[in-house]
């Protein structure tokens, strides 16, 4: 008995800015898991660029109001700790919305970056469906794969690591 994938569906959910969700989008026909690849890949491409957008700190959006708050800190939003010469205030924003949250210190403001990882979650991944998913995957030569396997057929994670 052969089982042949006849259709897909997923949601992007962004939880920092909703206009940046996604509606759910299917797809019926052949070759699903192909084109659900090449749809996840698309999507990711174009939260990367979301991710990217206001990263650089003179897009970020700040109020008047804001600034003079930020001018009279005198400790970090987060840490609760006194600014420093060597551990010094800056602004901090969030890179997708490109809003300013507040002042923070440099240090931990550093460790804030947003990470390049993508969570997908499937329903009935420790199933057949990922046996189905991870055969197509490795058409894609171009992307670095890793795995956890529960046996030589079904699998309990994977990831596609960005090149």
């Amino acid at each position: 008995m052969s089982i042949i994938p006849c259709s897909y569906g997923y949601k992007v959910v962004c939880k920092l800015d909703d206009k940046l969700s996604v509606p759910y989008k299917t797809y019926k026909g052949e070759e699903c898991i192909e084109k659900f690849f090449e749809s996840l890949f698309d999507e990711a491409n174009r939260i990367m660029e979301c991710i990217n957008r206001y990263r650089n700190i003179e897009d970020m959006i700040i109020t008047d109001k804001q600034l003079k708050e930020y001018r009279i800190a005198n400790y970090c939003y987060v840490r609760k700790n006194s600014f420093t010469r060597e551990n010094y205030k800056v602004k901090d924003h969030c890179h997708v919305t490109g809003l300013y949250r507040s002042p923070a210190c440099n240090k931990y403001n550093l460790k804030l970056t947003l990470t390049n990882r993508i969570p997908v979650l499937f329903h009935n991944l420790r199933g057949y469906d990922s046996h189905l998913l991870i055969q197509k995957l490795r058409r894609f030569k171009d992307k670095k794969i890793s795995v956890i396997p529960n046996n030589m057929e079904k699998y309990m994670s994977f990831s596609v690591l960005r090149n």
